[in-house]
């Protein structure tokens, strides 16, 4: 599908409004000292205490979970193996009708679809995922591994995936998706 310029500049002010909205959430907590450190890998409890933090930040409209989720998450692309994986997952819908949802109950990773349930409904293009990163942009305490080398409270939001993706994975079903440049540029 080619986007025509306007809906490319939406697609894109949405997507730096978004990070800077989730950005000033996650910065908001730390501030009062009230986000969790995390220390271990598949973390649930602070997954959980990680996601309820960032909704503080949000005027939440609707919120959903594993038996309402189709409410919250419709007609939506499937990345690696979400929504159909990774236990229990909390989704809303915020005042700006943005969906924000959790790709797992055990990772700080976040999938916000800027437009809600408007099409075009495709990672890189209306869908982003954020996760936390120290001041050295390394993921904290990421699933990969066996380890947790970098045990902190992060100190900021980044894109999951640090480049573009111009072929087809599972986590950019529909090349090319932006997930570095839009917030670049």
């Amino acid at each position: 599908m080619i986007l025509n310029h306007t809906q490319e500049q939406e697609f894109k002010t949405s997507y730096k409004k978004a990070h800077t909205d989730l950005t000033n959430a996650l910065l908001k907590s730390i501030a009062f000292g009230e986000f969790p450190m995390r220390e271990n890998k598949a973390d649930a409890k602070i997954t959980l205490q990680e996601w309820e933090q960032i909704k503080k930040s949000f005027i939440i409209t609707k919120t959903c979970d594993n038996s309402n989720f189709t409410d919250c998450w419709k007609s939506k692309e499937e990345y690696w193996c979400f929504p159909n994986c990774s236990g229990n997952k909390e989704l809303f819908i915020d005042s700006s009708g943005r969906v924000w949802a959790q790709f797992s109950a055990y990772e700080n990773i976040f999938i916000v679809d800027t437009n809600g349930n408007r099409k075009p409904n495709r990672a890189g293009k209306d869908i982003f995922f954020f996760t936390f990163v120290d001041e050295k942009g390394s993921r904290i305490c990421a699933a990969e591994g066996g380890t947790c080398p970098n045990p902190s409270v992060p100190s900021k939001v980044a894109p999951l995936y640090f480049s573009d993706l111009t072929v087809e994975s599972p986590t950019c079903p529909n090349p090319p998706c932006y997930y570095k440049s839009w917030l670049l540029n």
